[in-house]
């Protein structure tokens, strides 16, 4: 007779598979919960120090664990090393549209060839229906027109972070 784990002696070795099944379904479920009982990682791209800095503090002060970037070059450099600590990675990016080195726009277009599907609030002070248009097809991703109530950009991290696929495979390059 197969011997169950903890020595006792089963009659059908399925009731073994379905003891084991159900303690790795447990502890993938602790691992399920301890995922989202952490805050959401935000990264905020944005040149202007000043604004950069604002943005930070307030979506700090409202639970969100903040990184911060100062161009897209920094961006895309914080987001491949994420890639070497998986858990540092960021769930959703805030980021200016106009910056130096690459835009908001071209980092979000080399996120999405490199299969990343982050969520992505742009915020740009040259909106235009084109921009708004063009952004609308890498979703998720919403455009905040400068200047913003940040009532409206914690609504769109809301919205777009309900609308994260959960589980959905990490990115392995950038």
């Amino acid at each position: 007779m197969p011997a169950s784990r903890d020595g006792e002696a089963t009659k059908n070795p399925a009731n073994g598979r379905r003891a084991w099944s159900a303690r790795v379904g447990l502890i993938l479920g602790s691992a399920a919960v301890f995922m989202r009982s952490r805050p959401t990682r935000l990264l905020v791209v944005e040149d202007d120090p000043e604004m950069r800095s604002l943005l930070a503090g307030v979506l700090s002060r409202d639970g969100y664990e903040v990184m911060q970037a100062a161009s897209g070059n920094e961006a895309i450099e914080a987001l491949r090393r994420s890639l070497d600590v998986r858990f540092l990675m960021p769930d959703m990016l805030v980021m200016d549209v106009r910056m130096p080195g690459p835009s908001g726009l071209h980092v979000l277009k080399a996120l999405r060839a490199a299969g990343w599907s982050v969520p992505v609030v742009l915020v740009t002070g040259f909106g235009s229906v084109e921009l708004h248009r063009e952004a609308s097809g890498f979703g998720p991703v919403l455009v905040l027109d400068k200047p913003f109530d940040l009532d409206d950009l914690r609504a769109a991290i809301i919205s777009l972070a309900s609308a994260r696929v959960e589980g959905a495979p990490p990115a392995t390059q950038l």
